[in-house]
């Protein structure tokens, strides 16, 4: 579970780090399958950037994990890639996990931070589809918004429309 080599030729700061209790190590070294792991901010720079780490297990001859490739996945790159999507004029798409941390928006400001106000209200004692579609207010005002869960992440993906462009 310890970082023994990484890719950034001019910072060393993460080797030596303890990985093994992080979720996507755990399950690569005992399942022995590719795991996301948890969104977090990079370590090891003096200006740590959002990222998405994924582990794969190394497998020796005989079929048991040796140990873990990771490899992360910049939530700016991905939330760049993301707003390419339109939305109305105005709208946008996001992706939150499950437990209400934003990890891709198209204002990096907003990345790792709590879904909070953005987030719909949503009852459990709601029907299926009241719980992936409906009307919010956020920062922007009245907006509709509609979810997709993306289970084998734990994750929604979120479109959000403003209200005042559908009746423009």
């Amino acid at each position: 579970g310890r970082i023994v080599a990484n890719s950034a030729a001019t910072d060393k700061a993460a080797l030596g780090a303890d990985f093994s209790r992080q979720a996507h190590i755990v399950t690569a070294l005992r399942d022995g399958r590719a795991r996301i792991g948890i969104p977090r901010p990079s370590i090891g720079n003096g200006n740590p950037v959002p990222i998405l780490p994924l582990g794969v297990p190394i497998v020796g001859q005989d079929g048991r994990p040796l140990g873990v490739l990771q490899g992360t996945l910049t939530l700016t790159r991905l939330s760049a890639d993301l707003a390419t999507i339109r939305v109305g004029h105005t709208g946008f798409v996001s992706l939150v996990t499950s437990d209400g941390l934003i990890i891709v928006h198209p204002r990096a400001d907003r990345l790792l931070t709590p879904a909070g106000r953005e987030a719909p209200n949503v009852p459990d004692d709601m029907s299926l589809v009241d719980r992936l579609a409906g009307r919010a207010t956020d920062d922007d005002g009245t907006v509709f918004w509609s979810r997709v869960p993306i289970e084998a992440a734990s994750w929604s993906i979120e479109a959000r429309l403003p209200v005042h462009e559908v009746y423009a």
